[in-house]
């Protein structure tokens, strides 16, 4: 499996997980929300999934990639923004802990994230810009 985003209606290659995939050690990244153009660049937030113990933990990254093509990955969270933390239960069977990121805005130097809970509820994190450029590593 590889994550593949597409900018508009017409889907294009933009991006695969394959393009960074030793980089992120927290299972293999996945979609997320709509990639956001800000200063010449896009910023996405990603999961991922990955096996704890007895249960199935999702994470969130964050990648940053041209505007331009070939759209190449210039920077990637080394460690997740945040993660599922509270196990339950799945319907299927399993045990897990759910964060998937669904959409997100920029706005004063802010980002505000919304994200799905555990299957059963939506919640929004707040993510200062500064501090999420600190976690990212730079892409040769």
């Amino acid at each position: 499996n590889k994550m593949e985003l597409a900018e508009n209606e017409k889907p294009f290659r933009v991006m695969t997980s394959a393009d960074a995939p030793h980089l992120w050690n927290y299972g293999d990244m996945r979609g997320g929300k709509p990639p956001v153009y800000i200063d010449n660049y896009y910023l996405t937030f990603f999961h991922s999934i990955a096996l704890q113990e007895d249960a199935v933990i999702y994470y969130c990254g964050a990648c940053i990639f041209e505007a331009k093509e070939p759209f190449r990955i210039t920077h990637l969270s080394m460690e997740p923004i945040f993660y599922g933390k509270d196990v339950c239960m799945a319907s299927w069977g399993r045990k897990h802990a759910v964060i998937y990121p669904a959409g997100a805005f920029f706005e004063q130097g802010v980002w505000y994230v919304s994200y799905g809970y555990n299957d059963c509820a939506c919640r929004m994190v707040v993510i200062n810009h500064e501090e999420l450029l600190k976690t990212c590593k730079g892409i040769q």
